[in-house]
């Protein structure tokens, strides 16, 4: 009998929750200079080719492509692609002149906007040369856009599985020649189906006693636990002009900043966090943002933030979606930006100290008693329902948080300069941001949907001066009793 490989229900919400809008795929991008490849050579595609082929033997699924039942009665099932061709997956191209960074931009937007072939193996690599004149990168540096379905792996697994694709070193240690591959055959249809019914009839059968056993949790944590008012008011989620109907086109862009810095504003609100630094941040820029097209809502917006629900046991694990979300307001109704990110950590911190009546896992184990693609359904259907006027049910926009590598890696003996966040937009959401780490870099990463926000240039700026402004706060009160100094305290640059 044929070996078996199965999504989960969540896995498979990724999968149903794409549209011809919404592609469905992280992409991280990966910044190298090859001046430190060994003897000084150029690096060739065949070089990578190769690393390629040893690094798929630990990441089985990119071998395999998706077999669904019909009906979609049952989660779809990974078989191995008889047809795989590496060289469909691995693409190579170079960036128009003037090759700057405006260039790249455009080419990886283009690239985000582009749905993975689904009758084959769900992923793509880009080899993009041409970075001649990205300010701050030496001769002849390249990037790499790896570009996953998110049916496959979360950005920890996208994490997990770069980790296994570097090297601590520009001297590649002697590897193995890769082992000739050879497809295994996947389970018959019959054999599918008979599994799809069977199994739906047992999931359907567990979800009263699932629905019990959370209700009855929901009411011992009501009764039992905290009952204090959330530190930012909320309300509905208010109407902005980047929530409304997508199109495919996407738009993207990113800031870094030293992290050693971005780590010193903490210092600003004793207890804070790097992520509270980052939430505040982007509620700056959104806010600024908002003013600048007479568009600030009267009620603060609402964020979504994903949480990785992985155990220790499947940190390491590349494949699968172990992620939930926290849907929290943030305070772009506040003028003052001390008194913002103090609002923020304190949101955040109740955020995780409060037992939720339906927690992270809680969720999961309900949905993993769902087909994926009544999961998928209804996650679009939520993201989905709004008003005419282009409000979002759930939230106005994300930030998520992926922790980065802390010491430098090599790709083929090419220093990796950086690596920034890439993540989907989903529907009625057309404005996402990606915060992360690289060493001593703290990136900003935004994509957006290109028809939702037209001024991807404009809304940088409104995030460099948020920035800007937060350090100039940190200037202003270095060496000062921060947790004593008055609210109402301003910076130089007067804040929007």
């Amino acid at each position: 009998m044929a070996e078996l490989h199965q999504l989960t229900s969540s896995d498979a919400a990724m999968l149903f929750l794409e549209t011809p809008d919404t592609p469905n795929h992280i992409a991280p991008l990966i910044i190298c200079d090859q001046s430190t490849v060994p003897g000084g050579t150029t690096l060739r595609l065949r070089q990578i080719k190769a690393k390629m082929e040893r690094a798929l033997d630990g990441a089985p699924n990119f071998r395999r492509r998706l077999v669904r039942p019909p009906l979609d009665i049952d989660n779809p099932y990974w078989v191995d692609d008889p047809n795989f061709d590496l060289d469909f997956h691995l693409r190579h191209l170079a960036l128009p002149e003037p090759g700057d960074w405006r260039q790249l931009s455009i080419q990886v937007a283009r690239l985000l906007s582009r749905s993975l072939d689904p009758n084959r193996p769900l992923w793509e690599m880009y080899v993009i040369e041409g970075l001649d004149r990205v300010v701050d990168l030496p001769p002849g540096a390249f990037a790499v856009l790896l570009k996953i379905h998110h049916a496959m792996m979360d950005g920890m697994g996208a994490m997990s599985l770069m980790d296994g694709m570097f090297d601590r070193s520009p001297l590649q240690p002697p590897e193995p020649s890769a082992a000739k591959w050879r497809p295994q055959p996947g389970p018959h249809m019959t054999e599918i189906i008979s599994r799809g019914w069977l199994n739906a009839g047992l999931r359907f059968s567990k979800i009263g006693v699932r629905l019990n056993a959370l209700a009855a949790k929901a009411v011992r944590e009501r009764l039992s636990g905290p009952t204090e008012e959330s530190p930012i008011p909320a309300n509905a989620v208010p109407k902005t002009p980047f929530n409304g109907p997508l199109t495919p086109a996407r738009v993207y862009d990113l800031k870094q900043y030293p992290l050693k810095r971005i780590k010193s504003l903490r210092s600003l609100v004793p207890g804070s966090t790097v992520n509270d630094v980052g939430l505040a941040l982007i509620t700056g820029a959104l806010r600024r943002y908002l003013i600048g097209r007479n568009a600030l809502p009267a009620d603060n917006l609402i964020c979504a933030v994903p949480v990785s629900i992985r155990s220790e046991a499947s940190r390491n694990k590349p494949a699968g979606n172990e992620i939930s979300a926290i849907y929290t307001p943030i305070p772009t109704g506040t003028e003052d930006p001390l008194e913002r990110l103090r609002l923020i950590a304190a949101q955040m911190a109740q955020q995780k100290v409060l037992d939720r009546a339906l927690s992270a896992r809680s969720l999961v184990d309900l949905t993993s008693e769902l087909p994926g693609t009544m999961g998928g359904l209804i996650s679009r259907g939520m993201t989905a329902i709004g008003d005419r006027r282009g409000r979002a049910l759930i939230a106005n926009t994300l930030v998520t948080n992926v922790p980065g590598m802390s010491a430098p890696m090599y790709f083929c003996g090419a220093r990796i300069v950086n690596i920034v966040g890439g993540g989907p937009c989903v529907t009625n959401m057309g404005l996402i941001h990606l915060i992360g780490s690289y060493c001593d870099l703290f990136n900003i990463n935004v994509v957006g949907c290109r028809d939702l926000v037209p001024d991807i240039g404009f809304y940088m700026e409104c995030v460099e001066d948020s920035v800007a402004e937060y350090f100039d706060l940190y200037a202003a009160l270095v060496g000062h009793d921060v947790t004593s100094s008055p609210v109402s305290r301003r910076t130089k640059k007067k804040a929007l």
